[in-house]
């Protein structure tokens, strides 16, 4: 059995929980440069559109992923 304390967990969430918004952060940095290239039509609205897949169908939910298992 785990002998954390609640303050302890507390703060481990609470790390994680930046964390993640960190990540998440520059992967949606990542996309919307996706996004600016198509408004000026540097790529087609199909890369786009395959571009936000992979976004949702990937990373997106390898981060979910990451930050969103259960330790202790």
């Amino acid at each position: 059995m785990n002998a954390y304390s609640k303050k302890t967990k507390k703060e481990v969430r609470r790390l994680a929980a930046l964390a993640h918004e960190r990540e998440l952060k520059k992967a949606l940095s990542d996309l919307n440069v996706k996004f600016k290239q198509w408004e000026k039509e540097k790529i087609d609205s199909f890369e786009l559109d395959s571009e936000i897949h992979k976004f949702h169908n990937k990373i997106s939910r390898e981060i979910f992923k990451k930050y969103n298992s259960y330790y202790f």
